[in-house]
């Protein structure tokens, strides 16, 4: 129970920071501060690293918890 709550948790907090940050990719674009090429790559890099992040917390946390208990 404890495992399934901490990862949701976590991963809420993963994605909210996503969307954020493409908020500012977007503004920064619409300012003309960054290209659409970066933009896109900028996006695109910090979606992937978040879904890789978002897989491996279950097992981070299994790990910590076996730790601890």
């Amino acid at each position: 129970m404890e495992l399934i709550l901490a990862t949701i948790f976590s991963a809420l907090i993963i994605v909210m920071t996503v969307f954020f940050l493409l908020k500012v990719f977007y503004i920064a674009y619409k300012r003309k501060d960054i290209s659409f090429r970066k933009c896109f790559l900028y996006a695109a890099v910090t979606i992937g690293i978040s879904c890789f992040l978002i897989a491996a917390l279950p097992f981070v946390f299994q790990s910590i918890l076996e730790i601890v208990y």
